[in-house]
């Protein structure tokens, strides 16, 4: 059975498999003939099989954001691009996604501003939170504040290893968060771009933390606590949730 999740941190543009880019880029032609296509990078050929996807850096995908903005630059191809999007979260067991913005906060080092943000801002959710915990560039005052505000944070674990603004997927700060007890969400940030989507994502945060069936499935049910939907929207998210 497909486990019922919810996704609170995703980019359009970056969630289009490339499947979809590739109907877009017909639907482009199609449309506007007399366009110039982008270009895609040369190893970009559907479907990428899984010894390729572990090959890619980040240096290799990148180029696909740019190309995703030209193909959905009109309101017929954004329209498709984003019922694609629900469509495939929708088909991984995601239930809900959240399009109110929250932070972005701390994706690379900067005491300053993430103390302020933490403290005097005090945003409902932070996106990525990476450079927070002192063992990746946050410090023993910014942990302690967040920790404090309870403030959940928005994890994105391959996003964050393909960026490089963790080493290495046993270090990345939902093991602190974790060990903390702080409240987090587990998202995928550009699953199109990344090859993440959230059933992966799940996965790796079960393995990492050894936690069992049981725990991911509470772990995904909290997650509606976290949304920006009101009282009643979330007990429609929480009986929609088929729990074992």
């Amino acid at each position: 059975m497909t486990r019922s999740k919810v996704e609170l941190h995703a980019h359009l543009n970056g969630s289009l498999h490339p499947a979809r880019l590739w109907a877009l880029k017909a639907h482009h032609e199609r449309r506007f003939p007399h366009e110039p296509l982008p270009v895609f990078p040369a190893w970009f050929t559907p479907p990428i099989s899984e010894l390729q996807r572990r090959s890619l850096t980040f240096d290799d995908v990148f180029p696909l954001f740019g190309v995703v903005q030209a193909l959905t630059d009109h309101p017929e191809a954004v329209a498709q691009a984003v019922e694609a999007v629900i469509d495939d979260f929708a088909a991984d067991g995601a239930r809900h996604h959240g399009l109110k913005l929250a932070i972005h906060l701390a994706e690379v080092p900067n005491e300053t501003e993430t103390w302020s943000i933490l403290t005097e801002l005090k945003p409902d959710r932070i996106g990525h939170g990476t450079a927070i915990h002192p063992s990746l560039g946050g410090s023993s005052r910014l942990w302690p504040a967040l920790l404090t505000a309870r403030i959940p944070v928005e994890v994105c674990l391959t996003s964050n290893l393909f960026c490089q603004s963790v080493p290495t997927l046993e270090q990345h700060h939902v093991v602190h968060l974790k060990a903390a007890h702080h409240p987090f969400v587990i998202c995928t940030d550009d699953q199109g771009i990344f090859f993440s989507p959230l059933s992966q994502e799940y996965a790796l945060v079960q393995g990492l933390l050894g936690s069992s069936n049981e725990a991911m499935d509470q772990l995904a049910l909290e997650a509606i606590d976290y949304t920006f939907a009101s009282d009643s929207e979330k007990d429609t998210l929480r009986r929609a949730f088929q729990l074992p």
